[in-house]
Formats: structure tokens, C-alpha cells, sequence
């Protein structure tokens, strides 16, 4: 079992995709930009404290165009940033509920811990990449959106171009709409 974590230039509330990702705190609190997304949608806050690595999942009636389920995930322990072992655990949580359910083919992400977490955007990708390979089935991809172009600096760039093939892409273009022979079906993650 094994899926595919993908690097991609846009934004994860543009959708489609079969899950998107949320972060949070463990309290849980959200950041002004993901508010103001849950908002816009008219997705629910959530409300009970969670573990640090905790995911939580909700199924969307207002915001099908984004995905029909949503997954909050505690990604930063308040006042004290986060580990990778937190996000590696989310990474095989999303992994385990997309083999639980066919559906799920394309998970929107963002870098789980790269902002108020304080980890570096590639220790963030590593951990999250690891946890999410280790659960997911073939027919998963795991998108982490960015608009920001680069996403990584050179050096990191280097160091993921090392493992195999990768290409950076908009997100649009990765709709499980898409027959999946359009897609690349390699194993690992690309850039």
C-alpha cells in the first residue's frame, strides 16, 4: 500500500478534491486565513479540545464545490509549536481513512506545522509524507497546495529532486474528475 504526496501551485479551498485538511490548534483555535475560509464556506469552527496529531472529521453539505468532508487536524500545540511525530501521525490517519474509503483520492493538505508550528516547510513535508505513505492506498494522492512559487528554497528543492521524479502543477488539475490514467500513478512525491 502505498500512495502519492504531490507538491502543487494553488489554493486548497479551490477544490475539488475528496478531503481537505484543516489545521488547528489543539484548543482548538484557527488561523485569521482558515477562519476566514470556514466562513466564506460556512464550515463549522470546531469546538472540543483535541489532542496534539488529533484528526476529526466532518462531513460538508455547504461546501461540496471544496470537498465533501473536511478533516480537522491539531497540528500545533498552543504556545509551544509542534513535533513531527504530530504531523507523521495526521499523514497516517488520512492515509488509513482514504484506504477506509474508496472515495477519498485526492486529499488537499497544507504543509501541516510550516507556519505557527515553527517546523522548517521541508521538515513539515517529510513528516507528513512518511505518515501518509505508510497507510495509504494506491489509489490516494495527498496535494499540498501553495500559492507561494517557490515552495521550497533551492536547497530543499535539491534534496526531494534526489528521490525520484517530481513536477509542480495547479491543483485544479489534480480533480479525482480527472480519469486517473491522466495522472502519474509513480510511487513517493513529486515536486
Amino acid at each position: 500500500m502505498s500512495g502519492r504526496v504531490e507538491l502543487v501551485l494553488g489554493d486548497m479551498f479551490e477544490g475539488p478534491s475528496d478531503l481537505v485538511v484543516l489545521p488547528c490548534s489543539e484548543l482548538p483555535t484557527v488561523s485569521e486565513f482558515v477562519r476566514s475560509k470556514l466562513s466564506l464556506f460556512r464550515i463549522p469552527e470546531p469546538k472540543e479540545p483535541m489532542h496534539l496529531g488529533e484528526v476529526r472529521l466532518l462531513r460538508l453539505s455547504n461546501a461540496e464545490q471544496v470537498a465533501p468532508t473536511a478533516a480537522y487536524a491539531a497540528s500545533v500545540k498552543t504556545g509551544r509549536g509542534t513535533e513531527p511525530a504530530a504531523i507523521a501521525q495526521i499523514g497516517r490517519t488520512l492515509g488509513s481513512y482514504a484506504a477506509q474509503h474508496r472515495r477519498v483520492q485526492l486529499i488537499a493538505a497544507p504543509l501541516l506545522g510550516s507556519r505557527a508550528g515553527g517546523l522548517q516547510p521541508m521538515e513539515a513535508f517529510e513528516a507528513l509524507n512518511k505518515g501518509f505513505l505508510a497507510t495509504s492506498p494506491d489509489w490516494a494522492s495527498c496535494a499540498f497546495p501553495s500559492s507561494r512559487q517557490p515552495i521550497l528554497s533551492a536547497s530543499m528543492r535539491r534534496r526531494v529532486l534526489l528521490s525520484g521524479t517530481h513536477w509542480l502543477r495547479p491543483l485544479r488539475a489534480s480533480s479525482s474528475a480527472i480519469p486517473r490514467q491522466h495522472l502519474s500513478t509513480s510511487r513517493g512525491y513529486k515536486v
